[in-house]
Order: structure tokens, then sequence, then C-alpha cells
């Protein structure tokens, strides 16, 4: 066993410099005290493991506190990759994402006017589902992964539903989606002039 006041005296500082040093390059969501507090817990530990007859408890000490801290990184990534769901309820849902009355009219008023097939891909696009919503969200999950992996992308910072989600739910083809895309704009255009 080895002494407590010598353990601490000789590695106080090395304890709180990693833990400040982990915090700052942001490996943990603990905060710089909850690490110190684990080094001291891992010092105790090593003072009590550690066999009389050895020398050399620097590097045992040492070689202990880094796995630690590589075990609790580990863990904190682990959380982050598994994710936590929360169930919202309606009446936190924010009122600037759902359409307005005016967005609402024109909407409807542009029923008679097109297609039906292009009054459903605007619909599902003003007020999408939970298909489209997950269409979205995949391919945004998607974006995200080739931007970590360094390969270039657009559009992985920000969570949007493009109009390609909406053809996708609707199993629609890309030349289809672009056609009904421009009757709406002309409908909307002539709608406008008048």
């Amino acid at each position: 066993m080895y002494d407590y006041g010598v353990a601490l005296r000789r590695f106080d500082k090395l304890i709180r410099w990693t833990a400040r040093k982990y915090q700052v390059l942001g490996h943990h969501h603990l905060m710089p005290q909850d690490i110190q507090a684990e080094g001291y817990l891992v010092l105790v530990r090593c003072c009590q493991r550690f066999p009389p007859y050895r020398t050399g408890f620097a590097r045992f000490f040492k070689r202990s506190w880094y796995n630690r801290l590589k075990d609790l990184s580990r863990f904190s990534h682990r959380q982050a990759r598994d994710g936590v769901t929360v169930e919202i309820p309606e009446t936190l849902v924010d009122e600037r994402f759902l359409p307005s009355d005016n967005l609402r009219s024109r909407i409807s008023e542009l029923k008679h006017r097109v297609s039906p097939l292009a009054f459903k891909f605007l619909r599902l696009f003003t007020q999408p589902n939970e298909a489209v919503t997950q269409a979205a969200w995949r391919d945004f999950c998607r974006k995200n992964k080739l931007a970590g992996l360094g390969i270039k992308v657009t559009g992985f910072k920000k969570f949007r539903i493009r109009p390609k989600h909406v053809q996708t739910v609707l199993g629609i083809p890309p030349v289809l989606g672009r056609k009904l895309l421009r009757e709406l704009k002309q409908s909307n255009q002539q709608q406008k002039e008048r």
C-alpha cells in the first residue's frame, strides 16, 4: 500500500491539470470538478492496490488515470450516439413553424387550379406528416455522417424538409417532381397577378 498523503502531494497538480485539459478539449460532458473527483478516486484505489514491494508508483497511477479518462470519454461518446427519446407535448410545438392563416388560404385557393397530385405535393410540403419528417431526418443524419467522415456535403448543419423528401414519400420520380413544382409556381404566379 502506498501513502495517501505522499500520493496526493505528488499528483494533485496532475489531476487538476488533466481535468481542465479534458474539459477544454471537449472530451467529456462532465464538469472539471467531477473529472477531478474521479482522479482522486483513482488515486485512492491505486494507493490501496499498489504492492508494498514494488517501485514505480508514478507510472502505475498515470496509467490507471489515463485509462479511466479514456473510459469516461468512451462512455460519454456512447451516450451521445445512443441518444435519448423525448416525447414533445403538442403544447410545446412552436407556432412559428405552422402555416399561417394567409398561407392556408392561398393553398386552399390553389386547390382548384392545380392537379390533385400537385396539391397533395404542396400539402405535404407545407404541412409535413410523420413519414416526410422521417425521410428528411434520415437524409439529415446521412449527410452528417458523410461530413463526419470528411466528405464534402452541403446541408448537414440545418435540418430542413425539401421537395425531394416529399417526392420520396409519394414515390414519384424526380422528373415528375420538377414538373409538379413548375406547375405550382406557374399557378401561384397567376394567382398573384389577379
